[in-house]
């Protein structure tokens, strides 16, 4: 299916960024899996979960428990943390923690001198505004499903949905599942674009990646690789 045209007003995006290394790895929630990678992939995502009690963040990916780990422990974990990048897939960003969670975290990227190599994105993109104040780089991760699935009419009315998100927030970045890459290119075109491809098919993998890799606005691609402590 072709996607639709479309006339969206769309506001003139944040300044976008390069990366010196593109593919990371995915899902890294564990220390032992912090260890894994760090001999592998400069960049890594982390699944996080503000606790405004505790003023901290909680390395996991709902509904995975809590194992007590934090995202202040996980970093500190590696043996050079200046030398990576971080994805920060922040769970439950709210308006209530946006201010909390943005001090703890300038906190944390402070310690380590690593604000300039942080991505933080969330669903809620208008919310990011606390984070992109504080000179993070920003990402508006979109709902998870295959536009190639959805009727014309539906399609049209999420991408609207997109735009006028997109409209409220100041966020750099667009991040999706691969299904989306497609939809991200032709729509929002200002945008840097940050993607996912889970499968455990390397054949198909390597034939996605290169198309992925050769548009220079894909700045990051995680990788699905599982190692000790995957969850």
């Amino acid at each position: 299916m072709d996607l639709p045209e479309l006339a969206l007003d769309l506001p003139t995006p944040p300044k976008g960024k390069d990366f010196p290394v593109r593919v990371w790895l995915h899902r890294v929630d564990s220390v032992e899996r912090a260890r894994f990678a760090e001999e592998r992939y400069q960049g890594i995502e982390i699944d996080v979960v503000f606790d405004s009690n505790a003023r901290a963040f909680d390395v996991r990916h709902p509904p995975v428990p809590s194992i007590g780990l934090s995202l202040e422990t996980l970093i500190a974990s590696l043996k050079d943390p200046g030398q990576h990048f971080y994805w920060i897939d922040f769970k439950n960003l709210t308006p209530e923690n946006k201010r909390q969670a943005a001090s703890e975290l300038s906190r944390i990227a402070q310690r380590f001198s690593i604000i300039a190599r942080m991505i933080v994105e969330s669903p809620q993109a208008e919310h990011l505004d606390e984070f992109s104040r504080r000179g993070f780089y920003t990402s508006y991760f979109l709902p998870v499903i295959n536009p190639y699935a959805l009727p014309q009419d539906r399609l049209k009315d999420y991408v609207r949905g997109i735009a006028r998100r997109l409209a409220r927030s100041q966020v750099n970045a667009v991040s999706s599942d691969h299904l989306q890459y497609e939809l991200i290119s032709k729509y929002f075109p200002g945008y840097d674009i940050l993607l996912w491809y889970p499968t455990r098919n390397f054949i198909a993998y390597a034939v996605r990646e290169r198309k992925l890799l050769g548009d220079p606005r894909v700045k990051v691609l995680l990788r699905q690789e599982k190692s000790p402590g995957y969850r």
